[in-house]
């Protein structure tokens, strides 16, 4: 009953509507349900996911000096969450999951504010809590991916999981939401590219599947080159080149036979 509310979904109904030159692009298949849920069929959507860069080459040297500046030692495991709420991407699992987990393995949570941090001190048995470092927000995340054993990430509202496509670049081995709550979930073979939680909510499920990387070598291995070849096909070349396809389909459709006729003269407005 808000109008604000119903103004802005009528402005969005209009934006997604079928017609010629126009496309709608969502980022997952996850997204296109919502968006035909909510609006009904549409005709011309396309799904092109984010891309993203390759990572940089280990540096052995950085790496260790890294996770000495961060406080962890040579045998630590740190599981790595990237998010710009924590909270909301499974902060809060991951921490009672901790609880279960032996004393050498760590967590690194990027992307934390003064509420992240609260939250850590008042939830958070001491003991679990020494092992946890919370890291602000920063425009340069790859030094994190690059110190990290694992990756984690457990959310239950994620259109896509930018994160952790990043961190199959970085070829870390990955846990997961499954869909529906995780985008990039629909793409991914479970124990092949990522393990895939059936239950995000479930600590019991979540230490497991952290167990299981840490003690398993040839799953961890199996999941960390999967990851790794699966976010070469996710590059942002090959992402640039579908949406120039896409320009292409839709400026043709505009391209009516009275201004080819014209000899291309009203074409520089089309582009």
């Amino acid at each position: 009953i808000s109008p604000r509310i119903s103004t802005y979904l009528w402005m969005e109904s209009c934006r997604v509507r079928s017609r010629t030159g126009h496309r709608t692009v969502a980022v997952s298949g996850l997204i296109a349900q919502q968006l035909e849920q909510a609006y009904g069929p549409i005709a011309d959507i396309q799904i092109i996911p984010p891309g993203v860069s390759a990572a940089p080459l280990p540096d052995a040297s950085a790496r260790a000096a890294q996770r000495h500046a961060l406080g962890f030692s040579p045998d630590d495991r740190v599981c790595l969450l990237v998010a710009r709420n924590p909270l909301r991407k499974g902060l809060p699992v991951i921490l009672k999951a901790m609880g279960q987990l032996p004393g050498h393995v760590k967590l690194l949570v990027v992307g934390g504010d003064d509420t992240t941090r609260a939250y850590v001190r008042q939830h958070v048995a001491a003991e679990v809590m020494e092992r946890v470092v919370v890291a602000g927000e920063t425009s340069n995340v790859d030094a994190y991916y690059a110190v990290a054993d694992l990756y984690v990430h457990p959310t239950l509202n994620d259109s896509y999981g930018m994160a952790p496509l990043e961190a199959m670049a970085f070829g870390l081995p990955v846990i997961v939401s499954a869909t529906p709550w995780c985008g990039l979930s629909q793409y991914i073979r479970h124990e092949q590219e990522a393990l895939l939680l059936s239950q995000p909510e479930d600590p019991d499920e979540l230490a497991g599947s952290i167990t299981r990387i840490l003690e398993d070598d040839s799953l961890r291995r199996r999941l960390a080159q999967g990851g790794k070849d699966f976010s070469l096909t996710r590059g942002w070349p090959e992402i640039a080149r579908q949406y120039l396809d896409l320009y292409h389909q839709a400026m043709a459709e505009r391209r009516t036979p009275e201004t080819s006729a014209e000899g291309g003269t009203n074409q520089g407005g089309n582009r």
